[in-house]
């Protein structure tokens, strides 16, 4: 009942000092002892990173004090809730964050503590001046209002520069020549940029020194055909053949405002860097006036763009291509590779992840092309998914595309292979925990079959599939269909499922008949159809999709 009671009168004291101050009339025990502030000792501001800022403020009337810090991630305060965040060491602000607040008030030079109950309302009238009221609900004395109008003047300074969420990768390739020369001391740095939501929207090609850091490859390039000096750039091109309706483009370009590739042939583009508040490097990317040409061969002389503030992705952990694996069940030796995170030490386990590749690919192809290592590395630092480990077997076999199943194109038994031999294997190496809520299945286009048709054929062993441009029907092999129907019919708990499909892709058709055949089965499902094809630059984007959905499960 005291309790009850204590809670209705602050209520009550909340709505009362937003209006008046009838309640310093209160007596007994919940009596306010109330402090006029109207002075401003003291401001001060200081960035505490990722773009917030701790503003704080001394307000007196000369005799007591009350001590004020906000979290904001404005240079001046703005009128706003903010959620009271006591200390429990002896700096009383050092827990303030974006939108919280600390407080410390002194009477006569006697620090009064306050409560957890302790609630700030602060208001900007039309003059620019401020209202603050503080009430902290003390126990066994008075509680404590204290009050302040009128001015505060801010220290104004500059932010720091903070991710935009656009990302930079960069592979190293060889320099040469028109005639084929080459030239060992220099290293043409491709150099990949993404937008927030993955999908990649300009490519370069810097030409600088062997071994460069991403820093040393800060500043301005002249863009030219087969570059051989530093600080160039090589140059974007496009074969358009209508009357075949043939065209094939590449080298250097930026995705216009209109989603329209603009491969540059001539111009400058430059590249600078600059450090956030946590001292790490971001990356910018610009050009005016370029020349460029469309992959319809349409000229323009005066494309540019702007790219701010992307963070570099770097693969934190250990990649081993090409690992091997004796299988008497297929009568020959298989290759498969794996990423494994920074703290891998072959004891801690850790939730694992398979990829498989598509027709024609190979084990390496989700590294190499999807760039799954530097996508887990950045989510990871990024708080957005836990360490995994992946790993990503071989189904192309002598030429033959095997399907992930038993008895396609031959009679080699792929499927008796993967889980009778390398998963038990693989799992029991590279110490995975190994249960279904710790391990999930992705792939693309045949790699798109194989993760459907695995998670089907057994849902006690995968919590999530992650299909990529899936092919769901393919003769010769098990029918999806009819796997899930029985799935359905017998209530069997299968794993959640993610069907991604580009608008141009020519399964897309087939994906979209798969997914409504899910829905009539009430069969739950996640799908998401993006303008792409059946392409790299497509699963690419795929890539921090899975990650990202990876990180929600594996809990």
């Amino acid at each position: 009942m005291k309790n009850i009671l204590k809670t209705m009168i602050w209520s009550l004291l909340l709505v009362l000092t937003s209006c008046n101050d009838s309640t310093d009339s209160m007596t007994g025990k919940y009596a306010l002892d109330t402090y006029r502030m109207n002075q401003v000792g003291s401001q001060k501001t200081t960035k505490i990173g990722k773009g917030v800022k701790k503003v704080e403020a001394t307000l007196t009337d000369g005799t007591n004090v009350l001590e004020l810090a906000f979290g904001t991630k404005e240079w001046v305060l703005p009128a706003a809730t903010y959620k009271y965040s006591p200390s429990s060491t002896d700096d009383y602000s050092d827990a303030v964050t974006d939108g919280t607040f600390a407080a410390r008030f002194f009477a006569n030079g006697v620090e009064i503590p306050l409560s957890q109950q302790t609630n700030i309302t602060l208001s900007i009238n039309n003059k620019g001046e401020y209202n603050i009221t503080l009430i902290s609900l003390l126990e066994g004395v008075n509680n404590l209002k204290a009050l302040y109008s009128g001015n505060i003047d801010f220290e104004i300074g500059e932010d720091d520069p903070e991710a935009s969420g656009y990302t930079v990768s960069i592979v190293e390739n060889p320099v040469i020549d028109a005639d084929n020369n080459a030239y060992p001391e220099l290293t043409k740095y491709a150099i990949t940029i993404s937008d927030p939501n993955g999908v990649e929207v300009c490519e370069m090609y810097a030409v600088n020194k062997a071994g460069a850091s991403f820093k040393e490859l800060v500043g301005s390039y002249t863009i030219a055909g087969y570059p051989t000096e530093s600080w160039m750039m090589d140059n974007g091109w496009v074969v358009y053949m209508p009357e075949y309706n043939f065209q094939i483009a590449g080298g250097t370009y930026f995705t216009d405002a209109n989603n329209v590739k603009q491969y540059v042939t001539s111009g400058t583009i430059n590249i600078t860097t600059a450090e956030d508040a946590n001292g790490v490097a971001l990356y910018s990317f610009s050009g005016s006036m370029l020349n460029t040409l469309t992959a319809q061969n349409v000229a323009n002389e005066k494309g540019s763009f702007n790219i701010m503030f992307a963070s570099e992705v770097v693969s934190s952990g250990t990649v081993l291509n090409d690992q091997t694996i004796n299988s008497n069940v297929l009568g020959m030796e298989m290759k498969y590779s794996v990423y494994l995170p920074q703290s891998w030490d072959g004891v801690k386990t850790f939730p694992v992840l398979y990829l498989l590749h598509g027709a024609d690919g190979g084990n390496n192809d989700w590294l190499t092309g999807g760039k799954i290592d530097t996508q887990i590395a950045a989510a990871v630092a990024a708080e957005t998914a836990p360490e995994m480990i992946v790993i990503m077997p071989n189904c192309t076999v002598n030429g033959k595309n095997l399907f992930y199943c038993n008895g396609y194109q031959g009679d080699a038994q792929y499927m008796t292979y993967f889980f009778d031999e390398f998963l038990p294997t693989v799992e029991s190496t590279y110490k995975v925990q190994a249960d279904r809520a710790h391990r999930a299945i992705g792939g693309l286009s045949m790699g798109g079959y194989g993760s459907l048709y695995y998670g089907g054929l057994h849902p006690e062993m995968f919590c999530y599939v992650y299909a990529c441009s899936p092919a769901t029907y393919i003769d010769g092999t098990p029918n999806l269909y009819d796997l899930y129907g029985a799935a359905a019919a017998s209530n069997t708990q299968l794993p959640g499922i993610t069907i991604e499909i580009g608008k141009s892709d020519f399964l897309y058709e087939s994906a979209q008949y798969f997914k409504g055949a899910l829905d009539g089965m009430g069969i739950t499902n996640n799908y998401i159809e993006r303008d792409g094809a059946h392409d790299w630059t497509f699963w690419k984007a795929c890539t921090p999709k899975i990650v990202s959905q990876l990180g929600e499960v594996f809990q």
